[in-house]
């Protein structure tokens, strides 16, 4: 499964590649996990399950592109 996001201000674009396997389990591990060129992960609290991806150049959260 492969998923599109974007900057909504500078409208960098990216891509999230996982097998499917992983994405029905939900069994990624974040902390190890790599994001796409030109955003960062920001965890969102103490749960590291959950993060939001941020353009590294404006610094706004990444939205899926259509």
């Amino acid at each position: 499964m492969t998923l599109k996001i974007k900057c909504p201000s500078c409208h960098l674009m990216g891509l999230i590649c996982e097998d499917d396997s992983v994405a029905v389990n939900d069994n990624k591990d974040m902390v190890k996990w790599i994001p796409p060129a030109g955003f960062r992960k920001v965890q969102l609290g103490w749960n590291n399950a959950k993060v939001n991806l941020l353009c590294v150049s404006c610094g706004v959260a990444a939205e899926l592109a259509d």
